[in-house]
C-alpha cells in the first residue's frame, strides 16, 4: 500500500485513484469508436466514395459551370481507389482535363465530410489542354472567376497579418501534394492564338521523400528536357533539389524568353528549402540556390550575352505582421564577390522601404576578376592591389519620399591600379581621337586637342560660360568625388513620384565617362560600368578637374553637328569663345541637355528668344550672383535679348525659304517651364 501510495505521490501531490479509472474508460471508449468507425467504413465504403464523388461533381458544376465525368472508379484497397477514364469539360468549350488512369491513396477522415484528400497520386496517359480563343475568353475562364479565398481576402486588408496569412497559404499548398506520387506520360498543352505551349512529365515521381523527375517543354522557341533530382518533404517542408538539361547542354527558362525578352540559363542549379518556421507571430523561411556558368540577356540589361561561372544564394526571410524582410545574414555570391542584402517592407504605420547592401573586405584584384563577363569590359585586364568593400543604405518613406536616404560608398585600403585594362583612363590627359555617336551610329570622328584648331584651352573660355555650364549641370564638379549625393536623392524621389524614370542625376564626371569610353546604349551594365570608371578617374586622381572639364566643354555637342564650344561660339555668335557674353553664356548652357532643338526656344516669325528662355536666364544669373559666381555690375542692366548672328540663325523659321519637315523628335521649348531654383539647387 506504500508503495502505490509514493506512485500517486511522485509529483509531490496526492492523486485521486479514481481519476485513472475514467482514463482507462476514456481510452477504451475512443478505441471502440474507432472501430466501429472502421467497421462502418468497411461496410459502406463504396457508398461513402460514391457520395463524395457526387458531391465533388455537383461542387465543379455548381461553382465553374463544368461538368467532371468518371466512367469506373473503385476501391483497390482499404484506401486506395482506381479511377479510369476521367474528364473535366467546362460547358460550351473545349475539354480541359483527360486523363486514362488515376489510383489515389484517399485520407479516410477526409473522406466523411465529403472532401477528398490525397495520401498517395498515380496519373497515367493524361493531358490538360488550356486553350485561349481570344484576350476574354478560355477554356479555363470559368476558373479564373472564382472567389477569392480568405488568405487572400487577408492580405488584401490592411490590417492583416502577413506572417499568418502567409503561412496559411504554404501550409495549404504543402498538405495539397501527395507524399507519394507517379506522373507518367502526362502532358499540359497551353495553345494562344497560333503559339502552341507543350510540357511533358514522364518517370516522375516522389516515393519516400526521393524526387525524380523527367520534365521536357516545346515552346516556338525553345525545346528542351530537364531531369530534377533531389529530395521533397511535405510534412517537414523542406526540399533540397537539383535541374540539368538531360543532354548536359545549358538548360534555359522557359517562356520568359517571349514575354519578357529575357534569356535566361545555367549549366545546373540547386534549390534547398532549409526551413519554414511560424511562431511567435512570425515566419521565417530559409533557403539556399546555386548555378553554374549562367548566362542571360535583356535589351535593359545590355546589349550582348552576360555569364557569370558560379555563384549562390542564401535567404533568410522574415514575415511579421506587416513587414516583409530579407535579412541581413542572407549572402548572394557572384563568383568571388560576396554581398549582404538587407531588403524591407513595412505597411503599418505607413510604407517604408528599406534596402542595404554590404560586401565583406575583399582583395581589389578577386573583385574585378569577378566581374561577370559582358560587364565592365572596359576594365578588362585591369591590375590592381589592396582592399575592397562596399557599402550602400537606401530608405524611402512613402508619405514623405523626398526626404529619402541614400548613401554609397566604395571603400579603400592600400587600394592601387598597377596596369588599367582595355579602356586606358589617362588617354584624357592628352591628344585623343574621340566619335560622338548619335542613335548608336558613329559621327564624324575629329581629334580632341591641339592639333584641332576648334579645340579650345580652358583659359581662353569665357568666365561667363565656365561658371553658367557648372551651376547648370553640375554645380560641385571642382569639389564632389564624381557623385552627388543630393542629386542622387532628388532623382529617386521624382522616378518614385512620377513612377517611371523621370530625372538622372549625372555629373559632368559621368557625362565624360560616357562619352569618352563607353558605348552610347542605354543599359543598366553600362551605367554601372560608368559609376565604375568615374570612381576610379576622380578617387585615384587620373585626371585633374580642370582637364576633365576643358575636355567636357570641348567635345559635346552644342547644336545639330556642333561639338566643342569652339565650333558652337561660331556657329551661334561668330566669335571667340573668350569673348561670349553672360546672356549668351546662359543661353548655351540651357542647350546642352537638347542641343538639336536650340531653334524651338526661338519666335518663328521675329526670331526673339521666347519668354520662357528670357526667364531662365534672369533665373540664373540670379542663382549664379548668390553664389558669387557673378559681380553686381553683371545682374545690374542684364539684358535677356539673344541674338543669333552665325550660321545658327538660317536654321530659324523666320529665314528658312522653306517649311521644316524634319522628322525627327524635338521635345517642345516649353517643357523648360519648371522650378528652376528647385531644380538647379538640387545638383549642388
Amino acid at each position: 500500500m506504500r508503495k502505490n501510495k509514493n506512485r500517486y505521490e511522485l509529483s509531490g501531490k496526492k492523486l485521486n485513484p479514481k481519476y485513472f479509472k475514467w482514463i482507462k474508460i476514456f481510452g477504451v471508449s475512443v478505441v471502440l469508436v474507432f472501430s466501429v468507425f472502421l467497421l462502418l467504413f468497411f461496410i459502406f465504403k463504396n457508398d461513402i466514395l460514391n457520395w463524395a464523388i457526387n458531391k465533388v461533381q455537383h461542387k465543379v458544376y455548381q461553382k465553374y459551370q463544368t461538368t467532371l465525368a468518371i466512367k469506373e472508379y473503385s476501391f483497390t484497397s482499404f484506401s486506395s481507389v482506381k479511377f479510369k477514364q476521367i474528364s473535366l469539360k467546362p460547358n460550351f468549350t473545349d475539354t480541359l482535363l483527360s486523363l486514362n488512369e488515376m489510383e489515389a491513396s484517399i485520407k479516410i477522415f477526409p473522406l466523411f465530410f465529403g472532401n477528398l484528400r490525397l495520401s498517395a497520386l498515380s496519373l497515367n496517359d493524361g493531358q490538360i489542354n488550356l486553350i485561349r480563343y481570344d484576350s476574354l475568353t478560355s477554356n479555363f475562364s470559368n476558373f479564373l472567376q472564382k472567389e477569392k479565398s480568405t488568405q487572400e481576402i487577408d492580405l488584401d486588408k490592411k490590417e492583416a497579418n502577413f506572417a499568418k496569412s502567409a503561412y496559411k497559404i504554404i501550409n495549404k499548398m504543402m498538405a495539397q501534394i501527395p507524399s507519394d506520387f507517379k506522373l507518367n506520360h502526362f502532358n499540359i498543352f497551353y495553345k494562344n492564338s497560333d503559339k502552341i505551349y507543350k510540357f511533358f512529365f514522364d518517370n516522375t515521381s516522389l516515393n519516400e521523400e526521393v524526387l525524380n523527375a523527367n520534365i521536357g517543354f516545346s515552346t516556338p522557341t525553345l525545346v528542351q528536357n530537364w531531369i530534377v533530382k533531389g529530395s521533397l518533404s511535405t510534412t517537414d517542408m523542406r526540399s533540397d533539389v537539383k535541374m540539368y538539361a538531360k543532354d548536359h547542354s545549358k538548360m534555359y527558362l522557359p517562356v520568359v524568353d517571349e514575354k519578357y525578352n529575357l534569356i535566361l540559363g545555367a549549366d545546373l542549379v540547386q534549390l534547398n528549402l532549409e526551413d519554414i518556421d511560424y511562431s511567435s507571430d512570425e515566419l521565417k523561411i530559409n533557403c539556399f540556390a546555386s548555378y553554374t556558368n549562367l548566362v542571360m540577356n535583356h535589351k535593359r540589361l545590355a546589349d550582348h550575352d552576360i555569364k557569370v561561372n558560379s555563384g549562390t544564394g542564401e535567404f533568410n526571410f522574415i514575415v511579421g505582421e506587416n513587414f516583409f524582410t530579407l535579412d541581413s545574414s542572407s549572402s548572394i555570391s557572384v563568383n568571388k564577390i560576396v554581398l549582404h542584402p538587407f531588403v524591407k517592407y513595412q505597411k503599418n504605420p505607413f510604407k517604408l522601404y528599406t534596402l542595404k547592401v554590404s560586401t565583406p573586405d575583399m582583395k581589389a584584384q578577386d573583385f574585378f576578376n569577378s566581374l561577370p563577363d559582358g560587364m565592365f569590359e572596359s576594365l578588362n585586364g585591369i591590375q590592381a592591389e589592396g582592399i575592397l568593400s562596399y557599402h550602400m543604405f537606401c530608405e524611402l518613406n512613402d508619405t514623405c519620399p523626398r526626404d529619402v536616404k541614400f548613401d554609397s560608398e566604395l571603400r579603400t585600403n592600400n587600394f592601387k591600379v598597377k596596369s588599367w585594362g582595355a579602356a586606358y583612363l589617362p588617354k584624357i590627359n592628352g591628344s585623343f581621337t574621340y566619335t560622338p555617336y548619335e542613335y548608336g551610329k558613329p559621327q564624324r570622328s575629329f581629334e580632341l586637342g591641339e592639333a584641332n584648331p576648334n579645340y579650345i584651352s580652358i583659359e581662353d573660355i569665357s568666365p561667363y560660360l565656365k561658371n553658367a555650364v557648372l551651376s547648370s549641370e553640375d554645380p560641385s564638379f571642382y569639389s564632389h568625388k564624381g557623385f552627388v549625393m543630393e542629386s542622387i536623392r532628388g532623382s529617386i524621389a521624382q522616378n518614385y513620384i512620377s513612377k517611371r524614370f523621370a530625372r538622372g542625376a549625372s555629373t559632368i564626371s559621368m557625362q565624360l565617362v560616357k562619352n569618352v569610353f563607353l558605348s552610347r546604349q542605354k543599359t543598366m551594365t553600362r551605367k554601372f560600368e560608368e559609376m565604375l570608371l568615374v570612381w576610379l578617374i576622380e578617387n585615384n586622381h587620373v585626371s585633374s578637374k580642370q582637364r576633365m572639364f576643358e575636355v567636357y566643354l570641348n567635345m559635346i555637342e552644342w547644336g545639330p553637328g556642333i561639338y566643342g564650344i569652339g565650333q558652337a561660339s561660331n556657329f551661334y555668335f561668330n566669335k571667340s569663345a573668350f569673348d561670349i557674353t553672360l546672356p549668351e553664356a546662359i543661353y548655351l548652357s540651357a542647350i546642352i541637355p537638347r542641343p538639336k532643338g536650340f531653334m524651338w526656344n526661338f519666335n518663328d516669325t521675329t526670331a526673339a528668344l521666347k519668354p520662357h528662355m528670357e526667364r531662365y536666364i534672369k533665373n540664373l544669373s540670379r542663382i549664379m550672383a548668390g553664389r558669387k559666381l557673378l559681380d553686381e555690375s553683371d545682374t545690374a542692366m542684364l539684358n535677356t535679348e539673344i541674338k543669333l548672328t552665325g550660321p545658327a540663325k538660317n536654321l530659324l523659321r523666320k529665314y528658312k525659304n522653306v517649311p521644316d519637315t524634319t522628322e525627327e523628335e524635338i521635345i517642345p521649348a516649353d517643357d523648360f517651364e519648371i522650378n528652376f531654383q528647385e531644380e538647379l539647387e538640387l545638383k549642388k
